[in-house]
């Protein structure tokens, strides 16, 4: 069907486009209109040639298989190759080839839209099609069985139990929403499943009316109309973490891309439109686009984490375009249908037996390979503003537990601190590099309850606190959250100001660093669980850009006036924490070692480093019950912040740019860096 074609032609540029992190239109919704399609599709299939006994049914599950895997082993395996440090990558892999990836996600440490990003992460999509694929045709063979017996019409028996099972699970899909995690309910198959079936019932029902290949009637031409701009107004309405996104949001979505759906699969202006050539070109390898076109953009910003959107989407579209068609040709036809150089049996055989052996080689490899993922390319101001306020939310819960209880959030746990009283050492998480460990402070006692702490500040703060798990925090420290977004740095929360920041296009004015669901915003609610720690990062900015002052001004990097306006943005935030009983600790930026001849190299000196951290130490001097972590020996060599790091310290700060903390760093940056020092502060006042 061109016209369906089409429609899946439309579809994928919106998902890619999402991906990419253009806001405002509700991208994400797309993949409803995938859901429905796919649904409409393999009714039909299944309604037209349905499996008279289970060796049928094994043979249409067969040619599923040929039609889907192919694909997915080539991008899982290339995947592998391309990211071999990526930490849980094996997981990834192995939960994206036997279809529970979606599950994996659900019930991760990291949610659908963490900062820490899988090039994997989008194979949570397929997994739900796949599981229905699997148990949708044993439904199906159930309810003709049925049918024949009460004489029911057998498309009739189908789409009268499909639209069942579809209000059922929109309506377990609304309930789900305010009884568990949003990231459950959105990656769920059985929230999921719900517009697939949507497209089942209406597959049946075309099937039962004969009319698939009569001209669309006037009525359904403008319904597809009306669906259409339903979409574009509901894309600008619905949020992927708002309530009613899951309370109604979707099953509206689901029934306009429905009008278009039925209205593209039958001649007349709807299908004429979506027979434009280029739509179809794209529908027809829409399957592989989609399959590369996540991991191809996690590969571009992981290497390149300051290309700005526009560079990026075009590397990641055309390379994605290109993979995709090479994946139809090479991959998919040839394997699908025997042709090509897979006219051979032996030699389909000898693919799919070297396809499969390469993938597991590859996920040992990597297994034993893997030190750490740099999240920073994957951010955008949106997904570290979401992090920062999951984060906080979660500390409120716990603080408002029964003191008694031990509360586990994804942030941490208020379990008791559990410090041996000689020679202690912070046991690594399993599979944990030795050197990422450490032993805390033995010349004081633990504090008597485990410190809670909130982290405020840009990428930074984001990378050293969210998601850290809490096998990885020292004892005497219960719970850490995250309230750091990407690019807001201390200057930039402040109306007026703005960055000079190349990497982003210019000037920068930090306006989505304040107002709802914002860093201000995710700090304030923070400090309103009274922790007993705010840690502040900064330097990033502060240090090595010329900023944009309030009456209008350019102020050069380093010089007294963005000095100064550094000293009392800070000691604004610093009398917020005080109000609220919370001390503060000022992270001095220290030792980032970036070689010679690489990028930026040149953007932080012994001097830039020493001017903001000297600053540093002269707000916590102002402020009592202050502090700054400066550099020791086990951070930087001879404690020495304007010189190398040490070599676990390089390992732990290993991103690209080397001012952010991998995943694989954080059990070092809380147990060297930072837990001693809050340890020490806390007991001896």
């Amino acid at each position: 069907m061109p016209g369906l074609d089409g429609l899946r032609g439309l579809l994928v540029p919106i998902v890619l486009l999402y991906h990419l992190g253009v806001v405002g239109f509700g991208g994400f919704l797309a993949l409803e209109g995938f859901f429905v399609l796919s649904g409409f599709l393999i009714t039909s299939l299944l309604l037209d040639d349905p499996p008279a006994d289970l060796s049928e049914l094994a043979r249409w599950w067969l040619r599923r298989c040929r039609r889907l895997v192919p694909a997915v082993v080539v991008v899982v395996a290339v995947t592998l190759a391309a990211f071999p440090t990526t930490d849980g990558v094996v997981v990834d892999a192995l939960s994206t080839l036997t279809w529970w990836r979606n599950w994996e996600m659900a019930y991760g440490s990291t949610t659908y839209w963490s900062t820490v990003t899988s090039p994997l992460k989008h194979m949570w999509s397929l997994s739900v099609e796949e599981q229905f694929y699997l148990l949708f045709p044993l439904l199906v063979v159930g309810v003709l069985w049925v049918a024949r017996r009460s004489r029911w019409p057998r498309a009739m028996a189908v789409a009268a139990a499909c639209s069942v099972i579809t209000m059922t699970g929109y309506a377990w899909q609304a309930f789900l929403a305010t009884e568990v995690s949003l990231n459950r309910v959105y990656l769920g198959s059985d929230t999921r499943a719900a517009s697939i079936l949507l497209g089942c019932t209406a597959g049946a029902l075309m099937q039962r009316s004969k009319c698939r290949w009569e001209p669309a009637p006037p009525w359904l031409t403008a319904s597809a109309i009306v669906g259409l701009a339903a979409i574009v107004g509901l894309g600008f309405a619905l949020e992927i973490e708002g309530i009613r996104t899951y309370q109604g949001g979707f099953i509206a979505t689901a029934l306009s891309w429905l009008a278009i759906t039925v209205a593209a699969s039958r001649p007349g202006p709807i299908a004429t439109s979506m027979s434009f050539a280029p739509l179809r070109w794209m529908g027809v390898r829409s399957y592989g686009i989609y399959l590369w076109s996540w991991p191809v953009q996690v590969f571009v910003q992981s290497r390149w984490p300051t290309l700005g959107l526009p560079a990026l989407a075009s590397i990641t579209v055309v390379v994605s375009f290109a993979l995709g068609a090479l994946s139809l040709y090479i991959v998919e036809r040839p394997l699908r249908e025997g042709s090509g150089w897979a006219s051979s049996v032996g030699l389909r055989r000898t693919a799919w037996a070297g396809g499969l052996a390469v993938t597991v080689v590859a996920m040992l490899i990597v297994d034993t390979s893997a030190r750490g993922y740099d999240p920073v390319g994957a951010m955008t101001e949106r997904s570290t503003a979401r992090d920062a306020m999951s984060s906080v939310e979660e500390l409120l819960e716990a603080s408002e537990a029964p003191a008694s209880d031990a509360v586990t959030t994804s942030v941490g746990s208020t379990a008791a601190p559990t410090v041996p009283s000689e020679s202690p050492v912070v046991q690594a998480p399993s599979g944990e590099p030795p050197a990422l460990t450490a032993a805390p402070p033995t010349a004081v006692p633990p504090p008597a309850a485990p410190l809670t702490v909130l982290v405020g500040g840009d990428s930074q703060a984001a990378t050293i606190a969210h998601g850290v798990r809490r096998s990885e925090l020292p004892g005497y420290i219960g719970v850490v959250a995250n309230a750091g977004v990407l690019g807001c740095g201390v200057l930039v929360r402040t109306v007026g100001w703005m960055v000079d920041n190349p990497a982003r296009g210019g000037l920068v004015d930090g306006s989505y660093c304040r107002g709802e669901r914002s860093a201000e915003a995710a700090e304030i609610l923070g400090l309103s669980a009274r922790p007993d720690w705010l840690v502040i990062t900064s330097g990033g900015y502060e240090q090595s850009h010329a900023y944009l002052a309030p009456d209008g001004s350019i102020l050069p990097a380093n010089g007294p006036e963005i000095r100064q306006a550094v000293k009392d943005a800070l000691g604004d935030r610093i009398a917020r924490a005080n109000a609220s009983g919370t001390r503060v600790a000022l992270l001095e930026f220290v030792c980032p070692g970036r070689r010679p001849g690489e990028p930026n190299a040149e953007e932080f000196t012994r001097e830039s480093i020493e001017w903001h951290n000297s600053n540093l130490r002269e707000v916590a001097a102002e402020h009592p019950g202050t502090i700054t972590i400066p550099a020791t020996d086990r951070v930087c060599v001879d404690a020495d912040p304007g010189g190398a790091p040490t070599a676990v310290k390089a390992k732990a700060w290993g991103t690209p740019d080397r001012v952010h903390v991998t995943d694989r760093g954080q059990a070092w940056v809380w147990n060297v860096q930072i837990g001693p020092a809050l340890w020490a502060a806390s007991v001896t006042g």
